[in-house]
């Protein structure tokens, strides 16, 4: 696993079709490509541009988080396609639930609260080093 800043580089707007392609190219047709969403976000899916082609072309991985722990995709059987809901079932993720997102510990940062127990303090060095987050430290 590694850190890529393609989508930084490019003009927005920036989907997660066109980053998914960008990889698809670079690693070959071969490959497979998971994208990890947090359980929360699957209301969001139908309004993701080209999400139906961004199903078909690599593994949208569902992790359950707090409050979204039980995740009904019989509902989206006339949006995606029944291969499609078959294929994001076999893709949800158990793991801990931890009760936090990555905005809350954006947010968090940005109002110069403690955010060292959520951190890795790598992670947490590296945002100081750069700056992230304006107005943060």
């Amino acid at each position: 696993m590694c850190i890529s800043d393609c989508e930084i580089k490019r003009r927005p707007p920036s989907y997660t079709i066109d980053t998914t392609r960008y990889f698809r190219n670079e690693y070959g047709s071969q490959t497979e490509l998971y994208w990890l969403v947090g359980g929360d976000m699957l209301e969001d899916l139908p309004r993701w541009h080209r999400i139906r082609e961004l199903l078909d072309e690599c593994n949208i991985c569902l992790m359950l988080r707090p409050g979204f722990d039980k995740l009904q995709l019989d509902g989206f059987t006339e949006i995606f396609g029944t291969e499609r809901v078959k294929k994001l079932q076999q893709n949800i993720i158990t793991n801990p639930l931890v009760d936090i997102s990555s905005t809350k510990i954006r947010q968090k940062i940005t109002a110069g609260e403690d955010v060292s127990q959520l951190l890795p303090p790598a992670v947490l060095a590296y945002i100081k080093e750069h700056g992230l987050y304006a107005g943060a430290f």
